[in-house]
């Protein structure tokens, strides 16, 4: 890496990903970069799980010091995020799902993880700002993927701030629509430049230091999520009077006139904020699932998971619930039965009470048509279904 006064390149750069799309290196067996990647990854999640063993072995030995027994407890939580967020990234790159493009909010779900991310330690001192045009407020991806690529995208930017050391520590992020598309963009200046070609910063093979290879993953992952949206990924670099900017761009598609979603107007924004959703389902994976799209779609939303006698105590207690989506088969009980005895309590939810169910053959689940969902439904589907039950 070399500063301003002796950079190796000027004026401006752009690096791309050698690495096919998942749909292209899977009907070709998995070439040999994306193979070496998935391996990588799978290394790297070894690194934490040792250090929770050796955290978690250490602990027995501490029960009489509380502040180390918090200490190591920090230590392995920490540990463990790192392993939720490197599998993440593994499920996002082998996944073969088929994507569900539906209108989302890009400027919601970057305000959302930049309200995350500055909470967290590794963005102390480092200030976000976000430019987001009128016309580039929505655009067609899933809300819980475009969630990782922005914040992916704002890790990349600190990591390369940090590598070719900033001094303003700040991250600007853009969004401006061009025809059909919205140029999403991410950037930080420094003094410094990267020596290599911007491309080979794709590859975690090359990568020299826990930072780059941080850095490489970082960007692989950001680039598989581009790729499968159809979406075109690049890091530039712009030679400046002061330094480096680098920029990281994502061409987004634009929310077509046809598929977006009703405006929300300041009235229903006051009413999703304080939005009350119960979701009974006995599957923790389907679950979970419905309620980060929710709550990604819905701005303010609480979502709460629950087992029927958990839904019957929230209602019996007087809190606020505007929906129910529950399942149809629940262990021990029945899904319709416990629709009947939600409405007993409380009445006005009689038309916003949604039942999900593989079963298109029950009866006495199709006389509850139009409030059925049948599995497996789509993110637009079920955003859809909750704005129409919902009248928003």
């Amino acid at each position: 890496m070399t500063d301003v006064k002796g950079n190796l390149h000027t004026g401006t750069r752009i690096g791309r990903s050698p690495f096919l799309n998942t749909e292209q290196a899977l009907t070709q067996d998995l070439n040999a970069n994306t193979s070496e990647l998935i391996h990588f990854i799978s290394h790297e999640i070894d690194n934490p799980v040792t250090a929770i063993v050796s955290l978690a072995s250490v602990l027995p030995r501490t029960a009489s010091d509380q502040e180390r027994i918090s200490h190591f407890s920090d230590l392995i939580a920490q540990e463990a995020w790192k392993i939720s967020r490197l599998t993440e990234k593994l499920t996002y790159l082998l996944s073969t799902r088929a994507t569900a493009k539906v209108p989302c909010s890009l400027m919601t779900t970057v305000e959302r993880v930049k309200q995350k991310l500055s909470a967290e330690k590794l963005f102390t001192n480092w200030q976000i700002s976000i430019q987001i045009t009128s016309k580039a407020s929505e655009v067609m991806f899933e809300f819980h993927q475009l969630a990782l690529l922005v914040r992916e995208s704002i890790f990349i930017m600190r990591n390369i701030g940090e590598l070719l050391q900033t001094e303003q520590k700040q991250i600007q992020i853009t969004a401006e629509s061009d025809n059909n598309e919205v140029i999403f963009s991410t950037k930080v200046s420094t003094k410094k430049q990267f020596e290599s070609d911007l491309s080979l910063l794709f590859d975690c093979a090359a990568a020299e230091s826990s930072q780059t290879k941080e850095l490489s993953l970082a960007l692989a992952v950001t680039n598989a999520i581009a790729q499968r949206f159809g979406c075109e990924f690049e890091i530039e670099e712009e030679t400046t009077s002061t330094g480096f900017d680098y920029h990281l761009t994502t061409y987004l598609k634009k929310a077509t006139a046809s598929k977006t979603l009703p405006s929300l107007g300041a009235e229903t924004l006051a009413s999703t904020s304080s939005l009350s959703i119960l979701i009974v389902d006995d599957e923790p994976v389907v679950a979970t699932g419905l309620k980060k799209i929710i709550e990604l779609s819905f701005r303010g939303a609480e979502v709460k998971l629950c087992s029927p006698e958990d839904a019957q105590e929230h209602l019996k207690s007087g809190a606020a619930c505007a929906l129910v989506l529950c399942d149809l088969h629940l262990p021990g009980y029945s899904g319709v039965n416990l629709r009947t005895e939600l409405i007993e309590l409380r009445p006005d939810l009689s038309k916003r009470i949604l039942m999900m169910t593989g079963d298109k053959s029950s009866t006495e689940v199709q006389m509850l048509e139009p409030l059925v969902m049948y599995k497996p439904f789509d993110a637009e589907t079920l955003i859809l279904k909750i704005r129409e039950t919902l009248g928003l």
